[in-house]
């Protein structure tokens, strides 16, 4: 997948795999939970598009923005606490996947 947009590369993620993410939204314990699923969506993509999409217009994209932050010519803002609990999130998801994909191919 190749892009900034990080709500359009979310759609491109499958539903199986947006479900292992969302499962593992603020949750430490290394297993994606499915209760709540509906309100776990909500939530993070919220998030999500706080990074993606800000203000009334939806044009600013705070995460492209701050990729090179020496071009940005205005004070932009973004939720720090909001890209580590996302980063957080799809590090977790990913060691889950990575784990899962392994314990399947030695079983093989």
């Amino acid at each position: 997948m190749h892009g900034h947009k990080l709500n359009l590369l979310w759609k491109k993620i499958t539903p199986q795999l947006q479900e292992i993410i969302i499962g593992m939204h603020n949750n430490n314990t290394g297993i994606p939970l499915t209760n709540a699923l509906t309100k776990r969506r909500k939530v993070f993509e919220s998030e999500l598009n706080e990074l993606a999409l800000s203000g009334k217009s939806g044009h600013a994209q705070p995460f492209n923005d701050w990729r090179y932050p020496y071009e940005l010519k205005d004070m932009k803002l973004m939720s720090l606490e909001t890209v580590f609990n996302l980063m957080e999130t799809f590090g977790q998801a990913a060691q889950y996947v990575k784990t899962h994909e392994e314990m399947a191919s030695e079983e093989n």
